[in-house]
């Protein structure tokens, strides 16, 4: 049994590692291989050399439903007719159960065709199971998702109805307020359906414009912050050419080039995820699709993915809080220059709800994308992508609204006592 393993093993290894090409030597120290368990097995084995030569056909490999597949690891499909004989000898001297290859109609074809086929559909576990907290947490997120709407809808309109407030910084505030009015909608709507409903599958294709959309509209908002920030620095360090740089034809193009570079970001991460062979299980331990857990569910390789996540996520996590660092140390490098103090704390208190939304959306972004997989764990992961996907968008207008006194007083005088007169009319 042991001297048959280890055939078994060693040719197996050469499937996999040499393919079509298998040196001398190697061959040699197979055959030694071969002769001491020949020896051990009291019967002659074919030797490497009469492997190559044994010429059954795949099909005939399946209708004996002969599967072949080390522990942990597929026989990958390889039309190399060397490979195809050695695949052969491994099954006709292995023992019963130890080796699969997965055939026509095989679960494990199944599974290795997850890529391919429209029709598969991830579980998504969500929260919780116990009764009482899936309530809890329904009404949780209906109520968080509709102040996130109403906030970012009435700061909007406030900035659309008050002239005096069609400056850039609003301009960027208003698209700050679309994206997340959109961000909160690629993930609340699919935890509220999953809370209650019994079937919490998605599809493949669901999956993956669900991914896209939330990377697009995530990358998005790092780029508006920093862009943000650029606006607070020519407003107070250039006041005098703040007309100029930051143009409407200037704004209006950095704003685009947000959203361009976020989703070409986004379609290129999302496609190079599912590229993935995924066998382990089709149960994410997530309540929305994410890049990290498929990761977990992934059979391939996922050194390489991971590392390229870390090093996208990396550089537009970095590059844009750059951007925000350097801008804040000119702006406040400008602001101690000022001789009174009443306008050095007016001056800065422009900047204040901007540093508070960019301390807590990064802050939870870099914990999320930028830490090692051997710190992640399921909960932690889950609790944070509620903070950056629905928290957030939610805080952000609110922020926004309390320390500015244009935004409050335009959304009590002209929406609120609006709608007071009509209600008095009616």
């Amino acid at each position: 049994m042991f001297y048959q393993s280890v055939v078994a093993s060693a040719i197996f290894f050469a499937i996999t590692c040499w393919g079509s090409s298998v040196w001398a030597s190697d061959a040699n120290k197979l055959n030694k291989i071969i002769k001491k368990a020949s020896s051990a097995v009291g019967c002659n084995l074919d030797s490497f050399g009469e492997v190559v030569e044994f010429v059954p056909t795949a099909m005939g490999m399946y209708n004996n439903n002969i599967r072949v597949k080390p522990p942990s690891t597929v026989v990958p499909h390889n039309h190399n007719p060397k490979a195809q004989k050695l695949a052969v000898y491994i099954c006709k001297y292995s023992p019963p159960g130890q080796w699969e290859f997965p055939g026509p109609g095989s679960q494990l074809q199944d599974i290795e065709l997850l890529n391919q086929s429209s029709e598969i559909r991830f579980i998504l576990l969500g929260l919780s199971d116990v009764p009482y907290l899936k309530v809890i947490a329904f009404l949780a997120f209906l109520v968080i998702y509709v102040i996130t709407l109403l906030a970012n809808f009435l700061l909007i309109i406030a900035v659309r109805i008050n002239p005096k407030l069609h400056t850039p910084m609003y301009f960027f505030l208003t698209n700050l307020s679309f994206i997340d009015i959109c961000f909160a909608t690629t993930v609340v709507p699919k935890i509220l359906k999953n809370t209650l409903s019994a079937d919490k599958s998605v599809s493949l294709l669901e999956c993956a414009i669900q991914m896209h959309f939330h990377l697009g509209f995530g990358s998005s908002e790092c780029f508006l912050l920093a862009i943000m920030s650029y606006d607070r620095f020519a407003a107070i360090c250039r006041p005098l050419h703040y007309t100029t740089i930051m143009s409407k034809k200037m704004c209006i193009s950095m704003a685009a080039a947000t959203w361009i570079s976020s989703f070409i970001h986004s379609i290129l991460e999302v496609t190079y995820t599912f590229q993935l062979s995924f066998c382990h299980s089709n149960h994410l331990n997530h309540f929305f699709c994410e890049v990290p857990p498929f990761f977990k569910i992934a059979c391939s390789d996922t050194w390489l993915h991971e590392v390229t996540m870390f090093i996208t996520a990396g550089i537009i996590a970095s590059l844009t809080f750059l951007l925000i660092l350097v801008s804040y140390v000119q702006i406040v490098s400008t602001i101690l220059k000022i001789n009174s103090s009443e306008r050095s704390y007016k001056t800065f208190s422009t900047c204040v709800s901007h540093i508070i939304v960019v301390t807590f959306y990064y802050g939870t972004i870099m914990i999320l994308y930028l830490r090692p997989r051997s710190l992640s764990s399921p909960n932690m992961d889950k609790s944070v992508a509620i903070l950056y996907s629905a928290v957030t968008p939610m805080l952000n207008p609110i922020i926004y609204s309390v320390r500015n006194k244009d935004v409050k007083n335009t959304v009590i005088k002209n929406l609120i006592q609006d709608v007071l007169r009509m209600n008095l009319f009616l």
